[in-house]
C-alpha cells in the first residue's frame, strides 16, 4: 500500500504575515541560471543564485515556509552583501566589517554555504510587497515564497513575502520583547525563547568540531 493523500482544491500557499518572525533554515541551494536564460540588468548579468528556504520556529504561523533568493551578480553586489548578512546573523560566520566579494565566489565558500546554514535560527522582519500581473495571467507560486493575490479594476496583484532585516536570536529575543509591552509580540513566550537559545548553543557547538572550509 501507498502512502495516502487527502485531495487538495486549490494551490495557495500561507504567507508569512509582515513583522518579526524566528526563522529555521531548512534547505540552502544553489541555482544555476541557464545561458539562454540570463538576462542583463543594471548593466549586470547574473549566473545563479543563493537560494535558502526557512520556515517560521514557533508561534501561530509556525512552519510556515519562505524562501530568499541571493545574486551571485548583482548592481552593488547586492545580492552576496544581504548573503553575508544573514550568515552573519545566524552566526555561521564571525561578525567581520568587510568581506572580499571573491572569496564569495569560491568552492570553499560554497561549501560554507550548504554546510553551515542548515537549522541555523535568526530573526527576520518580513514585509509584504506588490507585483502586478495582466488580466488573465497565471500567478506563479515559488516554493516557500508565497504569494497572495487580489484584484483592483482590470489588475491582478501578486503580494510577496519578503525578508528585509536580519538579527541573531538575542537580538530578535531582545525585540520581541520590547513588542512584548506594546502587546504586539509574535512567538515570544518563555518555552520558545529557551527553545531558540538551546539549539543556537547546540549548532554553534558543532559547528567548532567540524572543520571550516571557508575562513
Amino acid at each position: 500500500m501507498g502512502q495516502k493523500i487527502k485531495p487538495s482544491f486549490k494551490s495557495e500557499f500561507d504567507r508569512v504575515n509582515e513583522g518579526w518572525h524566528l526563522f529555521r533554515i531548512v534547505e540552502p541551494k544553489i541555482d544555476t541560471i541557464a545561458k539562454e536564460n540570463r538576462k542583463e540588468k543594471d548593466g549586470v548579468t547574473n549566473d545563479r543564485n543563493f537560494v535558502v528556504r526557512s520556515v517560521v520556529e514557533g508561534g501561530d504561523e509556525d512552519g510556515i515556509e519562505i524562501q530568499e533568493f541571493f545574486a551571485n551578480y548583482s548592481k552593488k553586489e547586492f545580492g552576496l552583501s544581504r548573503l553575508a548578512g544573514l550568515m552573519i546573523k545566524t552566526e555561521s560566520i564571525p561578525p567581520t566589517d568587510e568581506i572580499d566579494v571573491d572569496t564569495m565566489r569560491t568552492e570553499k565558500f560554497e561549501t560554507k554555504f550548504k554546510m553551515s546554514l542548515p537549522k541555523r535560527l535568526f530573526g527576520g522582519r518580513v514585509k509584504h510587497s506588490e507585483g502586478q500581473k495582466k488580466e488573465g495571467s497565471r500567478v506563479k507560486h515559488s516554493e516557500g515564497q508565497t504569494e497572495g493575490q487580489k484584484k483592483e479594476g482590470s489588475e491582478e496583484h501578486n503580494i510577496f513575502a519578503n525578508i528585509i532585516e536580519y538579527a541573531t536570536v538575542k537580538e530578535y529575543n531582545e525585540i520581541i520583547a520590547k513588542q512584548g509591552e506594546k502587546g504586539k509580540s509574535k512567538g515570544s513566550d518563555k518555552g520558545i525563547v529557551e527553545k531558540s537559545m538551546e539549539t543556537v548553543q547546540k549548532t554553534a557547538s558543532e559547528g567548532k568540531e567540524a572543520k571550516d572550509p571557508w575562513a
